[in-house]
């Protein structure tokens, strides 16, 4: 009886187990079917697909400050051109220490600081980078998707004649590039 009890079960459990299989796997290939014609539209220079691969690839860009964020992520089909606001750091949030130095006798830390010319360069240079490595990053991934990219560096920073956080753009950068026509 018991044994008749748990044959009736695992046969009973065992259909279920088939149709929620069935399910998953149309679920799986439904999925699928998704990606290919999302790969296929994104292929095409669809505006929202290659916005929202775009976004996530800049999302997924490390950089040594803090700042993933992306005001604003715009692509033109027709001149195949992407347009990034993205948030920058300030100067402020740039280090200006140069070197530290501690002495066992006075158990006292020394703090040297950049020039204000030293810490201008470094901040400039480190903009530079930021811009480099966004546009090498995008080219590289994109290189038949993208001709041209525009990048609006945003800074956050106290403004002095109101006291509020404001952001400000600090650098407009505009790539274009020259593609070979073929003979």
């Amino acid at each position: 009886m018991l044994e008749e009890k748990a044959i009736e079960d695992f046969k009973k459990y065992k259909i279920e187990f088939k149709e929620l299989n069935k399910l998953h796997i149309k679920e799986i290939n439904d999925y699928n079917e998704n990606l290919i014609k999302r790969e296929e539209s994104f292929y095409k220079g669809n505006k929202q697909e290659v916005e929202l691969v775009v976004k996530s690839l800049l999302e997924r860009l490390k950089y040594f400050y803090d700042s993933n964020i992306y005001s604003k992520i715009v692509y033109d089909e027709n001149s195949k051109t992407i347009l990034i606001q993205k948030r920058v750091p300030s100067k402020n949030e740039i280090c200006n220490i140069k070197s530290v130095n501690f002495t066992k006798q006075t158990s006292k830390l020394w703090l040297k600081f950049l020039s204000e010319k030293e810490h201008n360069e470094l901040y400039t240079d480190t903009i530079f980078q930021i811009i480099l490595k966004l546009t090498s990053e995008l080219y590289s991934f994109f290189p038949n998707i993208i001709d041209n990219i525009i990048i609006n560096a945003e800074v956050e920073d106290l403004s002095l004649q109101t006291g509020n956080l404001e952001k400000r753009i600090i650098l407009l950068v505009i790539i274009i590039i020259l593609v070979e026509m073929e003979r």
